[in-house]
């Protein structure tokens, strides 16, 4: 299949668990709620989390004292979205458009379980109305994408997305993409080998566990998802229609041959 789910996320260059297939999804874990340990509320919780307690996404949510059950009772989860092709970037951003987005600042757990339980409404591109959107329980999404140019020379060409990680970062009403350095697999492996010529144990856990593919690298999709009642199904299923087709990879593949033997000259 085109794409996979489970396990963890990290950055491009220190990033664990990829897939070595272009895609797979399964997996999903449960968290525990211990969001009374008083460390949760410390005026310091922008920084290293006091308490493993405090990696709950319950405690981040600012109306986690109006909360009337446990967040394990709520369906609390997350899962690891990886694919190893790029995303056809208008694609994703038509999707992304239809994303649910909360009204209020205040994140009520109860009330998002309530609306994933009766299905949430957002508008598709062509203005349709549509219901039980598979992200309407996502409370907050984060991790590493890579997206295709939309135009590979011309005026108006953004070929730089070639080489570019983007850091996906979304939590409630906040959503951003943005530049993230660029991938390993820019660089030969000899070139990567002597950067990292002080950490070969880093070395050889990105290449055993980020460089996902001998032709692209550490390139891949791998994004976290936490929130309440999450369908893992249907979000990657979502995800994957964002993914180039085989013909759409084979023009890509094209494209970034003619720019890497460009680079040459």
């Amino acid at each position: 299949s085109p794409s996979s789910c489970g396990g963890s996320s990290k950055s491009p260059s220190s990033c664990g668990g990829s897939s070595k297939s272009p895609s797979s999804c399964g997996g999903s874990s449960k968290s525990k709620s211990c969001c009374d340990d008083p460390a949760c509320d410390a005026p310091d919780r922008d920084g290293p989390p006091p308490s493993p307690c405090c990696d709950d996404p319950a405690c981040d949510a600012p109306s986690r004292s109006r909360a009337t059950k446990p967040a394990a009772d709520l369906g609390i989860s997350s899962f690891v979205y990886r694919a190893a092709r790029p995303f056809h970037t208008q694609r994703l951003l038509g999707t992304l458009s239809t994303w649910p987005v909360p009204t209020e600042n205040d994140l009520d757990l109860s009330q998002i379980a309530s609306s994933v339980a009766e299905g949430a409404e957002t508008t598709e591109e062509d203005g349709a109305s549509t219901k039980n959107s598979p992200f309407a329980g996502v409370l907050r999404s984060k991790g590493y994408c890579w997206m295709a140019p939309m135009r590979w020379n011309g005026e108006d060409q953004d070929v730089w997305r070639h080489d570019q990680a983007m850091y996906w970062s979304h939590a409630g009403k906040q959503f951003r993409i943005d530049t993230s350095g660029k991938w390993w697999g820019t660089q030969t492996k000899d070139t990567v080998r002597s950067i990292l010529a002080d950490s070969p144990k880093e070395f050889e856990r990105l290449m055993a566990e980020d460089w996902v593919t001998e032709e692209f690298g550490d390139r891949r999709q791998e994004l976290v998802f936490i929130g309440v009642g999450l369908d893992q199904e249907r979000i990657c299923d979502k995800l994957n229609r964002c993914l180039l087709s085989a013909k759409e990879m084979d023009l890509y593949r094209k494209n970034a041959s003619i720019l890497r033997d460009a680079k040459k000259v």
